[in-house]
């Protein structure tokens, strides 16, 4: 019997494998099997597009989520490195590497009014030496702190040096350039302009300035002497101080052509070094100006050649290019095909650091600004740059921030509370703004204050310091339980 049984299960023909999908088309046979494709035509493609469908859609929600993962890991690794990149701030020595000129404050507190910066006395913030007050003056300072700062009264000597203090930081001097007419007044206010300019760098070496402005129509030089500060070098990592024989300037932004204008004249400059935030430009820049290289006129770029023998960059012919420079030294917006981003991205800081290098700085903008001949000169500006510093020199005048809002947000309770803010609006030097909110805390035991400069005055003027080519938005400081105080610092 059983023999019989393994002789039949050798005559039996081997089974076949169970099917993955009763759709699955089988091999050639002479059999129909049911649930093949053959069995069911109408509804085997139907089911095979629907299949189809559905794996498709399973891979693409696979690779948009591979993707996304991919993107969320860049993004938190590029979170992760701009945090490292930005700068360590934590004292007001720190707002000294934001070297721009400030136009507007927004001051910020829940502990008092700012209404006593409107009134403060303005033969005060008028007065030129404000070391050495007038009976008049003091009597109507110490008239304000009984109105207004009473907690000021305990000592009327320090009440009257903290206001002068304050006013000190709240004025600055100006002389508004001329612009050039053909009657005999355009030669006078050019000659006092003139006086003026020269002044202001006989009173940094004097250690009489500690800084002045030029703002001039498409740039701006800011130049600090003793007693602007000391700030960290983004390079080494070392500390700069400016000081009466080791003054320090800042020329933002530069063009193309100021840049060819310095170095025909052998002005020499640093560039500044490229944003560690921002992808380096595939043109690189000079790292330095004339005479700070073998080569004539300092100029490290490569010129290649094109057909024909002519010298030519980004491939338009040297002929056409000098034609367009030409163009733009009138004040004509003109632009080579190869040009594109990279002149802007060109517009860049220059450094002049020592007496020499600032002083031939100066001299050269001088002639350029009036019109003597130079080399590769620029268009001769229709008006004279302003002049800004922030004590007396040459025919300047005395200048006094503006409050334009003093008032009081409620909080919304019935707790009280609330903001107390004011708006300014001026001209503060660094050294000025450092000084300001350092006398704030005399009074206000914590605050806030909101930066906005215009465009000339940064973020690239801040390429040789510690920010690089960022800028100090927002400042907070306050005094914690032990008694110190704490700087918080937005940078964007």
């Amino acid at each position: 019997m059983a023999r019989a049984m393994e002789e039949k299960e050798e005559q039996e023909p081997p089974r076949k494998r169970r099917q993955l999908s009763k759709f699955q088309v089988p091999k050639k046979s002479g059999k129909t099997e049911i649930g093949t494709a053959e069995a069911c035509p109408i509804l085997a493609p139907q089911a095979s597009q629907d299949f189809e469908a559905l794996d498709h859609e399973t891979d693409s929600a696979w690779k948009e989520t591979g993707k996304s993962q991919r993107t969320l890991s860049r993004l938190q690794s590029a979170t992760e490195e701009t945090a490292q990149q930005l700068p360590s701030l934590s004292s007001s020595q720190d707002l000294l590497s934001d070297q721009t000129v400030h136009y507007t404050l927004r001051l910020s507190t829940s502990c008092m009014s700012w209404k006593w910066l409107r009134r403060l006395p303005t033969a005060l913030l008028c007065q030129r030496d404000k070391k050495d007050l007038s009976d008049p003056v003091r009597a109507a300072a110490l008239e304000a702190c009984r109105a207004n700062l009473p907690c000021l009264l305990a000592d009327e000597s320090k009440a009257l040096a903290w206001l002068s203090a304050i006013a000190a930081s709240l004025s600055w001097y100006e002389l508004e350039g001329p612009t050039r007419t053909s009657g005999q007044d355009e030669v006078q206010d050019v000659q006092e302009w003139d006086k003026a300019y020269g002044s202001l760098w006989l009173l940094l070496q004097q250690g009489a300035l500690p800084s002045f402005s030029i703002e001039a129509e498409r740039f701006s030089v800011l130049v600090f002497g003793e007693g602007a500060g000391t700030w960290t070098s983004p390079a080494d990592g070392q500390q700069t101080k400016p000081t009466r024989a080791e003054p320090f300037a800042i020329l933002w932004p530069s063009s193309r052509e100021l840049r060819s204008m310095l170095q025909e004249n052998r002005v020499y400059f640093d560039v500044a070094p490229p944003a560690l935030h921002q992808q380096a430009s595939t043109a690189e820049l000079p790292k330095s100006s004339a005479g700070d290289s073998g080569c004539a006129g300092g100029s490290s770029a490569v010129v290649p050649l094109v057909e024909g023998g002519t010298s030519a960059e980004n491939g338009v012919p040297q002929a056409t290019r000098q034609d367009l420079l030409e163009l733009r030294r009138d004040g004509e917006r003109a632009k080579t095909p190869g040009d594109g981003e990279h002149d802007f991205k060109n517009k860049t800081a220059l450094r002049f650091q020592g007496s020499w290098r600032v002083h031939l700085l100066l001299n050269a903008l001088r002639q350029h600004f009036l019109g003597h001949p130079m080399a590769s000169a620029v268009k001769m500006p229709q008006k004279l740059p302003k002049l800004l510093a922030p004590a007396s020199f040459a025919n300047s005048a005395v200048k006094s921030a503006q409050v334009d809002r003093a008032a009081h947000h409620p909080a919304g309770n019935e707790t009280g509370g609330g903001e107390f803010f004011a708006e300014l609006r001026g001209r503060w030097f660094p050294s000025q703004t450092r000084k300001f909110l350092e006398l704030l805390r005399v009074i206000v035991p914590k605050f806030s204050c909101t930066f906005t400069s215009p465009l000339r005055h940064g973020p690239g003027s801040n390429a040789f310091t510690q920010l690089g080519q960022r800028r100090i938005a927002a400042v907070r400081s306050e005094k914690d339980s032990s008694g110190t105080w704490k700087w918080l610092f937005d940078v964007v």
